[in-house]
């Protein structure tokens, strides 16, 4: 969700963004959105990692790896982004797609669908598959098809895993 200049209504700028989330998060104000839970689970990993700016575009893809690390049984280590596009964001749930380094296989696509309820956050999960087709792009190749499927404007060239879901409590 980001902050709008009223006047205007344009963006406001990432740090005037990141200046009145921590001004209005100062002054008691909770957000129950799943951008705010995400980036609020781990506040002094992300803080330590981003101290100028706790809310940001770079802060949050940080935040939602560690979400994503806390996630149970997931059987595989997520280990950063290579890239990650935001599909869709809205106050109760997000789509994002991205390429992620995952340990022991390498880079793979990965999409996130999160949603907010009451006291929790469901997850719904899909990893890309490591096989012939996905080995054979280049990694500017992979880059382009996982950026045009996140823009709907192309077709996966990968294979998806089946989906994984659950839900991670509030904490």
């Amino acid at each position: 969700m980001i902050a709008q200049d009223r006047a205007r209504g344009r963006p406001l700028c990432p740090v005037l963004q990141c200046l009145l989330f921590a001004s209005l998060c100062q002054r008691g104000f909770t957000f129950d959105t799943v951008r705010s839970i995400v980036l609020t689970r781990f506040p002094g990993l992300v803080r330590r990692s981003f101290p100028t700016c706790p809310a940001g575009e770079e802060a949050f893809a940080y935040a939602l790896e560690l979400y994503l690390r806390a996630i149970p049984n997931l059987n595989i280590a997520v280990d950063g982004w290579r890239m990650l596009r935001l599909v869709r964001e809205n106050v109760t749930s997000l789509q994002a797609v991205g390429i992620m380094h995952l340990l022991p296989t390498g880079e793979l696509p990965l999409e996130v669908e999160l949603f907010r309820e009451p006291a929790l956050t469901r997850y719904r999960l899909r990893i890309g598959i490591g096989d012939a087709r996905w080995d054979a792009l280049s990694h500017s190749k992979r880059w382009t098809a996982v950026y045009l499927y996140a823009s709907g404007e192309g077709d996966e060239e990968w294979t998806w895993s089946e989906p994984l879901s659950g839900y991670l409590a509030d904490p």
